[in-house]
């Protein structure tokens, strides 16, 4: 029976096996699967490829955008934000490299602060804690003078005694240094048995190094009174009275008398 014309046509690959195979697949010679077996192909687009939506394509750009952003901060790693707190960090640790004056954020010095940093200084020398002395100085001052020749230095000295009332601290108007002046004695040993006690006027500077209030350099002079040695006085010499001569009288010889002239006897006569 010939198909009406008005029936639908069905596609030949889509079309059901006649009845008298009895749905039995016989196996091909050449391997290839059936047409009913092979997977519906996806409609195509008129352009020869799948559509893909915008969405789609904004996704895959913006997983490209991360996947990137990741390679990046694996590379380094560190997050982005580490990367740019290690940068900040970089720049102010090199702009304040060797700096012996306090940094914009340093307070301004207080007097107290400063008479106190160097009352406890000679305390330390005069206990003979030259460590603890030795790090009261600043980072310059520490480079120019090790600590074994800092201790050397102060190692005939005994005792240090600061002049009551003697401290006076002038703070520079920017309140970044301050000047401490004073007067101390030293008792100094001499010789090894021998002190003697000496009077010195001093200078120290005093200023903000990494953050801590320290002492940038220490100008002293020796004003100990020369002693006048006292002479002993010259006796005068005391002279022996001078005996005064006692004369010998002498005799004084009786006047030279003539002779009284001889009366002859005629005359008498």
């Amino acid at each position: 029976m010939e198909p009406d014309d008005n029936s639908p046509t069905i596609p030949e690959q889509n079309a059901v096996p006649p009845t008298t195979q009895k749905n039995v697949v016989f196996p091909d010679t050449n391997d290839e699967a059936a047409p009913w077996e092979l997977p519906a192909q996806p409609a195509k687009a008129p352009g020869g490829g799948p559509k893909l939506g915008l969405g789609f394509s904004i996704g895959l750009i913006v997983l490209g955008i991360i996947i990137i952003s990741v390679v990046a901060a694996l590379s380094f790693n560190k997050s982005p934000s580490d990367v740019a707190v290690q940068a900040t960090a970089t720049l102010t640790a090199t702009a304040t490299t060797n700096a012996i004056t306090p940094t914009a954020t340093s307070e301004p010095i207080n007097s107290n602060d400063a008479s106190a940093l160097v009352t406890q200084f000679y305390s330390f020398v005069s206990s003979q804690q030259y460590q603890n002395a030795y790090y009261l100085l600043s980072s310059a001052q520490q480079k120019q003078l090790s600590e074994q020749n800092f201790a050397a230095q102060w190692s005939q000295v005994k005792q240090v005694t600061i002049v009551p009332n003697s401290i006076q601290v002038n703070i520079d108007p920017s309140g970044a240094t301050a000047t401490v002046s004073l007067s101390y004695q030293e008792l100094v040993a001499v010789g090894g048995q021998v002190e003697q006690l000496e009077m010195f006027n001093a200078t120290l500077n005093v200023l903000y190094d990494q953050g801590n209030l320290r002492i940038d350099q220490i100008t002293a002079s020796n004003i100990t009174p020369t002693a006048t040695p006292t002479l002993a006085p010259t006796a005068t010499p005391t002279l022996a009275p001078t005996a005064t001569p006692t004369l010998t009288p002498t005799t004084t010889p009786p006047p030279n008398t003539s002779p009284s002239p001889t009366t002859s006897p005629a005359a008498a006569g």
